[in-house]
């Protein structure tokens, strides 16, 4: 016959959620005593969701970095959410038509001018420059090999919401014409 076992101690915890992590590639330099130089940030759905945590975290990282001399680059491939990046998202529709993506680089040595990079959905992303220190040379980075690896390693495809938002007919004959291209699709 078995013992009798007690019953296991379980701890007590509040309701709620853990942080959400978010990621972001820093640029520092050593012998300054590890100062942020440039932060690279690639918005999630929580910093394009008015009213978030995570909305507000971001947008005072991105204030706190600004008053303390660091460059920015802001890359923004969510199609949905409030628009979060300093860009002039009017300027930049007046000058280049409709776009649905964009990156942003935010100098701290121009801080009153920002390089905006639009995206159309149907073309390849581009190559930006990621400021370094005043004075030195930038750094060119082609953000397309760098997201097809990422989404490759991470299995995107099977975590991605490709649904919201809905695509435009003209995006959705598009989408249609490359499966179509590729096997995916009959």
């Amino acid at each position: 016959m078995a013992e009798p076992r007690s019953p296991a101690r379980p701890f007590r915890s509040g309701f709620g959620s853990d942080p959400i992590r978010e990621w972001t590639i820093e640029i520092r330099h050593a012998d300054s005593g590890d100062r942020l130089v440039t932060s690279v940030e690639v918005l999630s759905p929580s910093n394009k969701a008015r009213g978030s945590n995570g909305r507000e975290s971001y947008l005072k990282k991105r204030e706190d970095m600004r008053q303390g001399e660091g460059n920015i680059v802001e890359i923004d491939l969510l199609r949905a959410g409030a628009p979060t990046t300093l860009a002039p998202i009017g300027a930049a529709l007046r000058r280049f038509g409709k776009f649905d993506y964009l990156a942003c680089v935010l100098r701290y040595s121009r801080s009153r001018t920002a390089e905006v990079y639009p995206i159309p959905l149907a073309e390849r992303l581009p190559l930006i420059a990621i400021p370094l220190l005043k004075g030195d040379a930038d750094v060119t980075v082609d953000l397309q090999p760098v997201f097809d690896r990422s989404y490759d390693v991470a299995r995107f495809d099977q975590r991605a919401a490709y649904a919201k938002p809905p695509l435009t007919p003209e995006h959705r004959d598009w989408a249609e014409r490359i499966l179509r291209t590729k096997g995916l699709l009959t």
